[in-house]
């Protein structure tokens, strides 16, 4: 076995630490071209997230050889840089709220300031003056499973408390706040801590997020069809958006009100090994929540999708494209 000198080590690590500096430099742009947005879409958050727009500011999270980066940006620059941030963060006027090290941070944008709200936290939501955070699940002895909890934090009182056991998912639709609990029920969740069933899910893949959309909820099948369920029957209508796709396939889902876009590239998977391939399938797809009608409008895939205002912009390896609907193409913003 050939052993690596400890000056050579040293040397490796110096080379591996300036590539990754390089990199992370040349997907961090100076400038940027911040798009103005006015409204808020609140299934941008539902999936993870890679870019945010509140209030002149732009948040982009890029992934570097040895960690990530959350950097937000104003029209002069960069504003703020985070490493190892997760992909659950939001922009709240000139707050930017976000998870590092399983910990809920809000960093006030303009003076810097950075304060701790909760530990031990995998997600979050924004609704009206609170956030609702998930918790990691942690093994229970007397269940005898992993239990966790959605949470209520109340920014102007500075106060916590727990709302519900054993969630999977929490979000905002029409201004109300909804959960999804581990035995797959759909819950209407009121300021006031109650909550009230609104339906049975039957989900046949996991994990899953459902997504509001109109008076449906949408979700993705083992085979990336997208799946119509109503909220007021339950009743299911599957649509297959592209032919043949896969368990492995890359996609992504986001939508609004009257608006559904689907990124997709296909794969080839051998054993364990997934990897890419050429599809003319390969790209971003807008459906007709109404008619069902399917249509291909970008040939580009896009890891992560941000629909707001009724526009549509795709991230990809740091970098955000504007995706012209419904003509199709892409015109880089930075």
């Amino acid at each position: 076995m050939k052993i690596i000198k400890k000056r050579h080590l040293h040397s490796l690590l110096a080379v591996l630490l300036l590539i990754c500096s390089m990199t992370a430099c040349a997907n961090t742009p100076a400038k940027v071209e911040i798009p103005e947005i006015s409204g808020v879409n609140a299934c941008n958050y539902i999936a993870w997230n890679e870019m945010d727009c509140s209030d002149g500011y732009l948040a982009l999270y890029s992934e570097q050889l040895l960690g990530t980066t959350l950097t937000v940006y104003d029209a002069d620059g960069r504003v703020a840089r985070i490493s190892n941030a997760s992909q659950s963060f939001r922009l709240c006027g000139t707050d930017l709220f976000y998870i590092k090290s399983d910990r809920l941070m809000r960093q006030n944008l303009p003076d810097g300031y950075t304060m701790e709200i909760a530990r031990e936290a995998a997600s979050f939501v924004v609704h009206k003056d609170k956030l609702y955070y998930c918790t990691i699940p942690v093994y229970n002895d007397a269940a005898d499973a992993y239990v966790n909890r959605v949470c209520q934090y109340d920014r102007n009182t500075d106060t916590h408390r727990t709302l519900y056991e054993n969630v999977q998912q929490v979000f905002v639709h029409r201004n109300q706040l909804y959960i999804v609990d581990m035995e797959d029920r759909l819950l209407l969740c009121h300021e006031s801590g109650q909550t009230e069933p609104v339906l049975q899910l039957d989900p046949d893949v996991r994990p899953y997020e459902v997504f509001p959309q109109g008076d449906h909820l949408l979700m993705l099948d083992m085979v990336q069809n997208l799946v119509f369920i109503s909220m007021e029957t339950g009743k299911t209508e599957r649509l297959s958006i592209v032919e043949n796709a896969g368990a492995n396939d890359r996609a992504y889902l986001i939508c609004d009100e009257t608006q559904i876009f689907f990124s997709y590239h296909a794969t080839r998977t051998n054993g364990s090994i997934v990897t890419d391939i050429e599809s003319e399938n390969n790209g971003v797809w807008q459906i007709n929540a109404e008619t069902k009608e399917v249509r291909k409008i970008s040939d580009t895939y896009f890891h992560s999708l941000y629909l707001c205002d009724g526009i549509l912009w795709g991230v990809s390896d740091g970098e955000i494209s504007r995706i012209a609907v419904p003509s199709g193409g892409t015109g880089a913003l930075v």
